[in-house]
């Protein structure tokens, strides 16, 4: 198991790689990774995304592409959801649990 400061930057990378991942998959051009606060809520609040429902559902869809990590359970997806931070930890968990990610 890594050291906390190793598990921080790879938290930070994987974040980073999810602001990157939500702006394509839901086509906001105009809004840049470094603009995007990871723990200001992330469907249907302020900020400079203003995601909706259906955005959620292209984001699942990319995490299954790129992660391999289904949200299937309505739970899952309302806590995953909340945040920028708490889709990194959701996705976290599952790849490490699963062997997946090298976060």
């Amino acid at each position: 198991m890594g050291q906390p400061a190793d598990r921080a930057d790879g938290r930070l990378v994987l974040e980073h790689r999810l602001k990157e991942l939500i702006i394509g998959a839901c086509r906001v051009a105009s809004v840049r990774p470094e603009d995007i606060d990871a723990g200001a809520q992330l469907i249907g609040g302020p900020g400079p995304l203003q995601l909706d429902s259906l955005d959620a559902l292209e984001i699942a869809m990319a995490i299954r592409r790129e992660f391999g990590i289904e949200i299937e359970d309505l739970n899952d997806a309302t806590a995953a959801f909340a945040s920028i931070r708490e889709l990194a930890s959701f996705i976290d968990q599952r790849a490490v649990a699963g062997g997946r990610l090298d976060a």
